[in-house]
């Protein structure tokens, strides 16, 4: 299976940089994370402190308010009928990097509890009910 993810640019340089100090491809290295196989730097699983409770708790936590979600859709529709202004598209971008940031936060608690029931991440995904956006099923 595969499976495209949209990063902010920031997260994937950090992906490429951990990659080459481990020596290893990019696509290794996100398979390893993903799959709950790369350790931290003092040789313990990431988020192995947390409860699975604690991590559900973290994955379920909306980290965007509705309001913010209910301005970028405004924002969006005023994109698409190509009305927006220069300020409120810069309010979009602005918003568009905490969404995106918010959801690789949200990824990382679900990769830590996918490590910590020893279970593959597409089927903890599955088993949680999240979906890849549209247009990302492969």
């Amino acid at each position: 299976m595969s499976l495209t993810i949209q990063l902010p640019f920031s997260i994937e340089q950090e992906l490429r940089a951990k990659a080459a100090r481990q020596g290893v491809s990019l696509e290794k290295y996100v398979t390893q994370v993903l799959s709950g196989g790369v350790s931290d730097a003092s040789g313990g699983q990431q988020h192995a402190a947390f409860s699975e409770d604690e991590l559900l708790l973290k994955i379920n936590t909306a980290v965007v308010s509705q309001k913010e979600l209910q301005r970028f859709h405004t924002l969006d529709r005023r994109r698409q009928a190509e009305k927006l202004t220069q300020p409120e598209h810069d309010e979009l971008i602005r918003l568009i990097h905490r969404i995106e940031m918010a959801h690789a936060e949200r990824l990382k608690w679900v990769v830590a509890l996918a490590a910590l029931r020893k279970v593959p991440f597409q089927q903890l995904l599955a088993d949680l009910g999240i979906k890849p956006a549209a247009g990302n099923e492969k």
